[in-house]
């Protein structure tokens, strides 16, 4: 019983700090296309 609350502890865990670094991720994303769109226009 405790082996499985401490995978599924992991599990939460992981899956937690994936959804608190992916709004990141996409703003990041968000700052980076235009600048090389501009380059590219150039």
């Amino acid at each position: 019983m405790l082996q499985e609350l401490r995978i599924l502890l992991q599990g939460a865990q992981i899956l937690t700090a994936f959804l608190i670094v992916l709004p990141f991720n996409q703003g990041f994303d968000k700052k980076r296309r235009p600048r090389e769109s501009g380059q590219l226009v150039k």
